[in-house]
């Protein structure tokens, strides 16, 4: 009875390990980057370099002073793109919390927070962060803190727009694609994989046409619903809709990519790392094929990148202050050892300029204040989900942030807290 019962579980084992699979796998493409008319029309841009303190101690800043000609780097003063008259994009880039270090190998770094504003032609908003960052200062003797400082911050804001693909007009990008494994015994799966090297090779050497693609389209289509072998819908679908969404990508529809990988995801499981990479790509092209930006920044001054600027009248209790007035634009991203922050405990600066030659002076808890610009906005610090957000009043009694890409609408039926207005 016991040799019987092992031959019994080696048989259902052997039939286990020998089932096919559903499987997917990464295949590394080089493709011509596809944008929209407006990121096409991007000829020429300027890169910004903003401090909101002194690099070199000896001296004080000028007014409305900008670091861009310390810069020394090649790519730079040979870059035919820059234009600083009149750019068709520029990006404000800036560095706070700053650290000198010394790193591993011997080698001097700064550390802090970097900010980056990302401004069309007319400043409305492409893309704004703040992001913890390390990065090596290339001291020369001689050389001056400020250099060192433009040099660098000039590479971050490079590799930010080369990242968003902004200033790239070719990349390699990494898909996935889905396959079935130990599928001899299924001539129809068989078939799916040789269809798909097929399609590989075409898509990596950019040899196709449309017609191409809509008839692997419909051939995929037709393994939807069918049973083949010990495959499960669930993972049929898997890949199915990834490759799916692998051919919508050429075609350049990137809204029905996404639709097809939100399925494959489903089909996936919730432990499968791979959607979010495929999704990190797919965001990467659908940011320069967008062609509306409807955000701007009102105010541009040489501290952008760290505050938010407004004239008018602000209140806080029972005190009221004429003037200029800076926020610190974005919470610190660098928190400390524990890498926690809680959002409760966060508060914006601000710094008060009564008149235009005064020396300002700052509160901590700019949270509390409110503003009426000179324009007739009123502008609030509320909190949604904890975390304070600057938000300027509608006029049917709404909020909106403030100065940001976001396009959520919320109401405030305590005064205090907001809440996201329903569709």
């Amino acid at each position: 009875m016991t040799k019987i019962k092992i031959l019994a579980f080696l048989l259902v084992f052997a039939a286990a390990v020998n089932a096919q699979k559903a499987d997917t796998e990464v295949k590394k493409f080089k493709i011509p980057v596809p944008k929209s008319e407006y990121f096409n029309a991007i000829k020429k841009y300027n890169i910004v370099i903003q401090s909101n303190n002194r690099w070199d101690k000896s001296r004080e800043y000028l007014p409305n002073e900008t670091f861009q000609k310390n810069i020394t780097i090649d790519r730079y003063k040979n870059d035919k793109q820059i234009d600083s008259i009149n750019p068709d994009l520029k990006i404000l880039v800036g560095l706070s919390q700053i650290k000198y270090i010394i790193n591993s190998m011997g080698q001097p770094n700064v550390s802090g927070d970097l900010s980056y504003l990302i401004l069309g032609k007319n400043n409305e908003i492409i893309a704004m962060n703040s992001v913890s960052k390390s990065m090596p200062l290339d001291r020369v003797k001689g050389r001056s803190q400020e250099t060192e400082m433009a040099n660098a911050l000039c590479l971050q804001a490079y590799g930010v727009l080369d990242e968003l693909l902004i200033t790239t007009n070719e990349v390699e990008l990494t898909f996935n694609y889905g396959v079935f494994e130990k599928c001899e015994a299924v001539p129809k799966l068989v078939d799916f994989n040789t269809k798909t090297q097929e399609l590989l090779t075409k898509l990596q050497a950019l040899t196709f046409e449309d017609v191409y693609l809509d008839e692997m389209q419909n051939f995929y289509k037709g393994y939807i619903g069918k049973q083949f072998g010990k495959i499960k819908e669930k993972d049929l679908n898997k890949v199915i809709y990834l490759n799916l969404s692998l051919i919508e990508i050429f075609k350049l529809n990137l809204p029905k990519a996404n639709e097809y990988l939100a399925v494959a995801k489903e089909a996936a499981g919730f432990l499968s790392m791979w959607p979010d990479n495929a999704k990190k790509n797919l965001q990467r092209l659908e940011f320069v094929n967008q062609t509306n930006f409807g955000h701007k920044i009102e105010t541009i001054t040489s501290r952008s990148a760290y505050f938010v600027t407004l004239k008018g009248t602000a209140y806080y209790k029972k005190k009221v202050f004429t003037g200029t007035f800076e926020f610190t634009r974005f919470k610190p991203a660098s928190t400390g050892s524990s890498g926690m922050m809680s959002l409760d405990s966060y508060s914006p600066t601000i710094t008060i300029y009564e008149s235009a030659d005064a020396k300002g002076f700052d509160w901590p808890n700019g949270n509390q204040f409110n503003v009426k610009t000179e324009d007739g906005k009123e502008i609030f610090f509320k909190k949604y989900k904890g975390e304070a957000i600057m938000v300027v009043k509608n006029a049917d009694g709404t909020f909106k942030p403030y100065e940001s890409i976001s396009d959520d609408v919320y109401t405030s039926p305590d005064d205090e807290k907001l809440e996201l207005k329903k569709a």
